[in-house]
């Protein structure tokens, strides 16, 4: 984000919101409701109406929106810019950045297929084995994020990456991870032609992002740049 920030000469504010309940607070303080206590806040869809709330929340009317997202997050993508379409008719119409967008059937893919398995009966062994990850010394924690990146020359991305395979393994960040993932294999099926037919001009894909020939077919104005 603060790449993109400079890249854009400090004019334009980068905003990024993570999913609710996958990450910690200050000093390493997780405070998000339970997921036994209130499971809606984590499927797909709770994820969706908590960056909704967010918009209308705390970005102005008139702005100027351009999203980015990736994986789910294109599907989030689409569904925001379809909101902001609805409760925001005359504001300048939002643009879309979809990086590997999982947008359709994605418990049809081999990844998903193969996530089945850890995502259902699997789910909650790995959520306690992460405990004996979670406690384990600062400093073997560290230790292991470097083995795994096995580039140890290169502290800036151990420490950036480190930070975030560190706050993954936190018992219950890992689970409303997984919760959520197990949700989209669900819930994401067939593909939302017609959402994305209407913001086919204002969606771009890098080329390098594999998407289905369905979708290229389909969407018409959608940019493979």
């Amino acid at each position: 984000m603060l790449k993109i920030f400079k890249t854009l000469m400090e004019k334009v504010n980068v905003l990024g919101i993570s999913h609710a309940g996958h990450d910690v607070g200050e000093k390493n303080i997780y405070n998000a409701p339970r997921l036994r206590d209130r499971p809606e806040l984590y499927t797909l869809h709770g994820q969706i109406q908590h960056k909704k709330d967010f918009l209308d929340e705390y970005i102005p009317h008139g702005s100027r929106i351009c999203f980015i997202g990736h994986s789910i997050g294109s599907k989030v993508v689409v569904e925001l810019m379809s909101h902001l379409d609805q409760t925001r008719p005359n504001d300048p119409k939002p643009c879309g950045y979809l990086l590997f967008p999982t947008i359709e059937r994605m418990a049809e893919t081999p990844q998903g297929q193969r996530l089945r398995m850890l995502l259902g009966p699997f789910r909650t062994p790995a959520v306690y084995a992460s405990y004996m990850v979670y406690f384990l010394p600062e400093f073997v924690k560290n230790a292991l994020v470097s083995w795994y990146i096995s580039q140890p020359e290169k502290e800036d991305l151990i420490s950036s990456v480190g930070q975030a395979l560190k706050t993954v393994v936190n018992p219950n960040v890992l689970e409303k991870s997984l919760y959520m993932a197990n949700d989209e294999l669900a819930v994401v099926r067939e593909l939302d032609v017609k959402s994305l037919i209407r913001h086919g001009d204002r969606g771009t894909v890098p080329n390098q992002c594999l998407v289905s020939s369905e979708v290229v077919s389909q969407i018409p104005g959608l940019k493979i740049v």
